[in-house]
């Protein structure tokens, strides 16, 4: 078949198109059901969410009411306990497994939206059941490139996915419903196509803020999207209005949980234009050359600011940004799609300040949406290049290319050694990663190895009290807990005044068997500072999560109740050791 017959409208069916983009999904991501949790996002968000402690209905309806670590998103965390629920109701059913398996689902189902958004903005079909092939080239584009298997096959990257399933819904449902705002009496009034799928349109839309915030933007896509179909970007965008209102609803919900948190690496207003084009390029050259993909990066604007490679970064992507704008004109869907991109990456360019930048200013999983736009770029494009052989073969060589990279990350996901190793390999001294494998170690009670991991963490960021903590632990459980005790000792007679660090000591001599000596301390921090009487201690209670023997800590905890009643903190201990048992 000469490439101009496939121009003129001969392509796949729907229905094959579908499957094709289930298989490919199968094919690269199958695997992932036999994978587990991996520490930290994971474990936090499933093993240890107190919505799912115990796991009932009247519970997860609090994920209603209240923000779960900086983030309100009771949709996803809802799926999570549906997905729970139905292991336990079905025997032989993984836990881990299901939540893997509908990691996948959403992924398919996103991919198959993806394709039916770009049958409508590319190329209606001439005939019934004939689609054209660029709308499959942009859904297999989303499905199979590198920078999706960080959202795909982790468990916690189902945040993202359900947001882009609602919002894609919603997408579908604003080029239905063809909202518009008409000048009428000196005001305007909505009109639309079917105000039906309006409010439809809508209700995804917040649904798609709960799964993720940062589906904000989501009304500037509807805006561009309708452009794309050659409709009055402007009258839709008044149309929209609503929406806007409620995503700087969001916004300022968003920032009043994390702004207060950022404690380092916030990049000065002056800067963050310029952070925003170097994160730009980040992202554009992973899109470009899609290796290593990483799920962190040790990536702080920051600091890259004080060398050239920040500055060329930031002009290069300032100069293809204008040479965009320059020629928007020649195929307008191309620049479209472009914009898309851009704007879903708004929320995470550093313009307002977020939390993960306290860990790095960008993050691999940050793209899913993004390309959404790029594959919409990519269908423009192979649109207008099907009379021409070999870019119809370049195109089938890349998305070969994309698959197999994809297939090869994949296993990084299987386990904690693997996850935090792959990042380790190309950065050995992130913090993060040490970090989390390091309590990974501790967990499976490799107490030595796990020492090794955290010390790193530890000399690579020594400002960060999470990695003191987590350092003081691994020497507590690893047999060094008399050195640990003789600094304590030191420490106080250089600041007899330190109550903290009396208070701290005082809580791990209790857990160690030292009763009295822990009780006399806890006792002078306590008449110090009468607050120590009810404080939590971080370390006692790492050290009580992850001790072996919870009996014996049960029993030394009750002793040192009886020498001194009084201590809250003590029966907050027990308490804690209580609910993890």
């Amino acid at each position: 078949m000469r490439c101009t017959e496939l121009k003129e409208g001969v392509g796949i069916r729907r229905g094959w198109a579908v499957a094709l983009i289930g298989l490919v999904v199968l094919l690269l991501y199958g695997r992932t059901y036999s994978y587990g949790l991996i520490i930290g996002d994971d474990t936090v968000n499933i093993t240890y969410n107190p919505f799912y402690d115990p796991l009932t209905v009247a519970n997860i309806l609090q994920a209603w009411s209240k923000a779960y670590f900086d983030l309100f998103i009771p949709v996803t965390l809802s799926i999570w306990f549906f997905l729970q629920r139905l292991a336990r109701l079905v025997p032989g059913i993984s836990p881990q497994g299901l939540l893997h398996a509908a990691n996948l689902m959403f992924h398919w189902a996103n991919g198959v939206l993806v394709f039916f958004l770009a049958g409508k903005v590319l190329a209606p079909p001439r005939r019934s059941g004939a689609w054209h092939l660029p709308e499959l080239a942009c859904a297999l584009f989303f499905v199979a490139h590198p920078l999706q298997v960080p959202v795909t096959a982790w468990v916690s990257g189902l945040r993202d996915l359900a947001a882009a399933f609602f919002s894609l819904l919603a997408l579908h449902a604003v080029i239905r419903a063809e909202p518009t705002a008409l000048r009428k009496n000196g005001g305007l009034e909505l009109a639309t196509r079917s105000f039906a799928a309006y409010l439809g349109a809508t209700l995804l839309f917040v649904l798609a803020l709960l799964s993720k915030p940062s589906a904000v933007c989501l009304p500037l896509l509807a805006v561009i999207v309708c452009a794309m179909l050659g409709r009055n970007w402007r009258a839709t965008l008044g149309a929209l209005v609503p929406w806007f209102l409620i995503s700087a609803i969001v916004c300022w919900a968003t920032a009043g949980l994390q702004v207060s948190k950022l404690t380092r690496y916030e990049v000065p207003l002056g800067l963050r234009p310029f952070a925003a084009l170097d994160v730009l390029g980040f992202y554009a050259g992973k899109v470009l050359l899609p290796y290593p993909i990483l799920n962190e990066y040790d990536w702080h604007s920051l600091t890259r600011s004080d060398g050239p490679a920040f500055w060329l970064s930031a002009l290069a992507m300032a100069a293809l940004v204008g040479l965009g704008i320059r020629f928007k004109a020649r195929v307008p869907i191309l620049w479209l799609g472009l914009l898309f991109a851009l704007v879903a990456l708004l929320p995470v360019l550093g313009f307002v300040p977020y939390l993960h930048q306290q860990l790095s200013d960008v993050g691999s999983r940050y793209m899913y949406f993004p390309l959404v736009g790029l594959g919409l770029a990519l269908g423009a494009a192979v649109k207008q290049g099907l009379n021409r052989s070999w870019q119809v073969v370049a195109g089938g060589v890349l998305l070969v290319v994309f698959s197999t990279v994809s297939y090869r990350l994949v296993p990084d996901y299987a386990n904690d050694d693997l996850f935090y190793g792959s990042i380790l390999e190309y950065d050995s001294e992130n913090a993060f990663a040490h970090t989390n494998l390091g309590l990974s170690l501790l967990q499976r009670g490799q107490f030595e190895k796990a020492l090794t991991e955290l010390g790193v963490a530890y000399r690579n960021d020594p400002d960060s009290e999470t990695n003191r903590i987590n350092l003081l632990v691994a020497r507590m459980l690893g047999g060094h807990s008399e050195e640990v005790f003789e600094e304590y000792r030191a420490q106080l007679q250089q600041q007899p005044g330190n109550s903290a660090a009396r208070f701290e000591a005082g809580n791990l001599l209790v857990l160690v068997g030292q009763v009295p000596e822990g009780v006399r301390l806890l006792q002078q921090a306590v008449t110090a500072d009468a607050r120590f009487a009810r404080v939590h201690c971080p370390p006692a209670e790492q050290i009580a999560f992850l001790h072996p023997d919870h009996g014996l800590l049960r029993s030394r905890l009750a002793q040192a109740r009886r020498l001194s009643p009084d201590l809250e903190c003590l029966t907050t201990l027990l308490e804690h050791l209580e609910r993890n048992r």
